[in-house]
């Protein structure tokens, strides 16, 4: 029962500490946490200010009309707060091209009456894009339906 006592390793002074956290900030190790609440809107890659432009001027009658029915209500404001963010990110050119060229499509199938083309570029878009119109993406939506209604 006379056992050797057993040696144990000291771990490599290079070796990155154990923790079960993410990195501390400014470590510049990995990938830091968002903030809750941010956007990656303001880092764009690729910007189409053209059809920015476009989107922006397709939403004015969309949301006159919204707000000239819902604006007196809670509801009605909170939605309007959010596209007139989105509006503001267009006419600053801060939305991407992809999200874009998607409420482009979905703002001229509304004028057209499409609203399964509509739908799909709605899914698309908050399916394939969430990070980039999760603030605003339930708005245009609301837009959309109500838009849908008024007929």
């Amino acid at each position: 029962m006379n056992q050797p006592p057993q040696q144990t390793q000291a771990p490599p002074q290079n070796a990155p500490p154990m923790s079960s956290g993410p990195p501390p900030m400014g470590s510049g190790s990995g990938p830091r946490p968002m903030a809750r609440g941010s956007s990656n809107v303001g880092a764009t890659v690729n910007v189409n200010e053209a059809d920015c432009d476009e989107v922006n001027r397709l939403l004015q009658p969309f949301m006159a009309n919204y707000e000239a029915i819902e604006g007196s209500k809670k509801a009605g404001q909170d939605m309007l707060k959010k596209l007139n963010a989105l509006c503001d990110m267009l006419l600053a050119h801060k939305v991407d091209a992809p999200v874009t060229d998607l409420l482009l499509a979905a703002c001229q199938n509304v004028e057209e009456g499409n609203y399964v083309d509509v739908n799909g570029a709605i899914k698309t878009l908050t399916t394939q894009h969430w990070a980039k119109c999760k603030d605003w993406a339930a708005a245009f939506k609301a837009l959309v339906a109500f838009t849908q209604k008024q007929g």
